[in-house]
């Protein structure tokens, strides 16, 4: 079992990345952009031994939120009360709260497991 803590300073890490990715000279652009956000530590925090990638993506003419999380451990994935609580840290909106957990996702959210990278991914039009 991973803890996450439902700090500040947690908190503060989700806001700094949401704060790089929306300028938009670091927007993700699908099929433009000459790499992979994960694999370079300006998109990527840790939260506490979770692992988030977010970028605001660029794809024919829609923009997304997205977001990655995973957990060191070979095989494992992100417990998904985390995961969702962790989502609406980065922007993602309409998810039922209860305290200060998310208790599942929003309606309008994709929510999908990526089985070869072991991770849990999220995605969300932005409409503005």
């Amino acid at each position: 079992m991973r803890m996450l803590r439902l700090d500040e300073e947690n908190r503060q890490k989700a806001k700094m990345l949401i704060e790089f990715a929306e300028k938009p000279e670091n927007h993700y652009i699908v099929g433009v952009t000459p790499f992979v956000p994960g694999d370079r530590p300006e998109y990527v925090t840790f939260l506490d031994d979770y692992r988030c990638v977010f970028t605001v993506t660029k794809h024919e003419g829609r923009t997304f939120r997205h977001l990655s999380m995973s957990v060191p451990s070979p095989g494992a994935l992100p417990n998904v009360l985390a995961s969702f609580t962790v989502a609406t840290w980065f922007g993602f909106t309409g998810a039922p709260m209860n305290k200060d957990v998310a208790v599942h996702h929003g309606k309008d959210w994709q929510v999908s497991v990526s089985e070869d990278k072991k991770a849990v991914v999220f995605l969300q039009e932005l409409t503005h």
